[in-house]
């Protein structure tokens, strides 16, 4: 195999008025290999997100770093991410677990609580 990996970048808008990178960083390891050569691409983004230890990111991943670093607007990551609805599900997450801490689950939103019932229902589940 020749390709050894592939990076794409995005230049998004940043809150001070400048632009920030957001990369996706897909390196070749055996299981992306394996989807490339099944056709099966549609899942490379998956096997992506999973091979963080070996230095992959999803562009997603990228964009909420930016935005947890206060650097980008959460509505500007929304609009330069692949999957808009993951990635807002991901950031009420963190909004909830950052109420939980604060709240002790008094005053949460109720978004959260729908949140917590379908983790703890896949949890259990499995």
């Amino acid at each position: 195999w020749w390709l050894q990996a592939i990076v794409s970048q995005q230049l998004v808008p940043t809150v001070d008025g400048g632009t920030a990178p957001a990369f996706e960083i897909m390196i070749t390891n055996t299981a992306i290999r394996n989807l490339i050569r099944e056709e099966k691409t549609h899942q490379l983004d998956s096997a992506i997100a999973s091979g963080g230890a070996e230095g992959m990111r999803t562009m997603d991943q990228s964009l909420f770093d930016l935005v947890k670093s206060g650097r980008v607007a959460k509505e500007m990551a929304l609009q330069y991410s692949i999957h808009q609805e993951a990635l807002e599900k991901r950031f009420e997450q963190k909004a909830c677990r950052a109420a939980s801490r604060f709240d002790q689950q008094r005053q949460r939103p109720a978004a959260c609580n729908e949140l917590r019932g379908v983790f703890l229902l896949g949890r259990d589940a499995g």
